[in-house]
């Protein structure tokens, strides 16, 4: 029997009253987990040695290790050498025990977040960042008790890179951290291009000697495109051949050999993007029959591949040079790759063609 209507009502009412079924063990661990992983920043808890005992997904890619052969590993070890110290400073400041703020787990008290240690081994400069102010290179210390430090951190196969580390005591039992990792080499790298290009463009307003502001072009390619070497090539008054413009990277016997070639539409990367006016994209050396005059001089200086584009002037278009990219591996150029490149060809197009036009004026 059902029951009346006001029987089932109150029934229904009990039922919707009663609390669900608080998670298991097993189920908040998971539940956990999936937070963790769920973030796009390393996440790292550490004991109070700095042995790690948790380690996300986007940690484990970004160091390149797998949780299970990081768990119990001393975290400072995955840092370069120079920065351990500043690391291990932070972590001792962060377990430190501090005073329990008034008022602290009295009923229907709210705790009020810790304030900026003082973390010893740090100037006193170098404590707190504000709003307007430089962020200090070592590290300052966070209005709720952590600590901000820029380093280089190292990845599984050796291979180093700039990241920012955030380490925040964890309220628990006994002293935990948890250290929020991100990688800064897209930041840096974008840091350095800008930085780089605005050099470059005060060089030629300055009116620098050409050779100079391409070599600085061929330079801050080298930074960016590491693994690679750079060069500029320029053509000659008539049009017909290449000489040396700027080449810092380049072994010394390559950049002779090269200077005064004849361009054609075989006359390896350089030479057919002079004839042709288009990028033009050996990824391997060694197989592309346009470099077969070239190939065994290439290769014996570890030069696999070449992607060269035409250097052109802005006002009117005229192909006044070539920039090429050699790495020291066979392969084709990523998209960010090619933006650098076209960004290299445009500078040098805007300093060849500021110094032609000065050139003309004063003849």
């Amino acid at each position: 029997m059902s029951g009346t209507p006001a029987h089932r009502e109150v029934g229904a009412a009990s039922t919707a009253a009663r609390p669900a079924a608080a998670l298991t063990g097993a189920e908040m661990t998971a539940l956990f987990q999936a937070v963790l992983d769920a973030g796009l920043d390393g996440v790292v808890v550490c004991d109070r040695r700095g042995h790690v005992l948790e380690w996300n997904a986007a940690a484990a890619e970004m160091f390149d290790l797998p949780r299970e052969r990081v768990l119990g590993r001393a975290f400072d070890h995955l840092l370069a050498p120079a920065a351990r110290d500043a690391f291990l400073r932070a972590l001792a400041a962060a377990v430190r025990p501090s005073p329990r703020p008034a008022g602290a787990g009295r009923p229907g008290s709210a705790t009020p977040l810790p304030h900026a240690r003082e973390v010893p081994g740090v100037r006193a400069e170098e404590r707190g960042v504000r709003s307007g102010q430089e962020r200090p290179s070592d590290f300052s210390a966070l209005t709720w008790g952590g600590a901000r430090l820029e380093v280089v951190a190292v990845r599984a196969g050796g291979k180093p890179f700039p990241a920012e580390l955030v380490v925040i005591p964890a309220r628990a039992a006994r002293p935990l951290v948890t250290v929020l990792v991100r990688d800064l080499t897209l930041s840096k790298r974008t840091e350095t291009r800008l930085h780089g290009q605005r050099h470059i463009l005060e060089m030629i307003a300055t009116g620098s000697p050409l050779f100079a502001i391409l070599e600085a072009i061929c330079r801050l390619q080298d930074e960016l495109l590491p693994g690679s070497v750079c060069s500029v090539l320029l053509l000659d008054a008539t049009g017909r051949r290449l000489v040396h413009g700027a080449a810092p990277g380049l072994p010394p016997a390559y950049q002779r050999a090269i200077d005064g070639v004849e361009i054609g539409p075989d006359v390896g990367s350089c030479g057919t993007a002079a004839q042709t006016g288009e990028t033009v994209i050996v990824a391997d050396i060694a197989t592309d029959p346009r470099w077969a005059p070239y190939r065994d001089l290439a290769l014996a200086h570890g030069l696999r591949a070449c992607w060269s584009t035409p250097i052109r002037d802005r006002r009117s278009g005229r192909v006044l040079g070539t920039f090429a990219v050699y790495p020291r591996t066979p392969r084709a150029p990523g998209a960010e790759e090619l933006t650098l490149i076209a960004e290299a060809s445009h500078l040098a197009g805007i300093a060849i063609g500021e110094r032609a036009a000065d050139d003309a004026l004063r003849e």
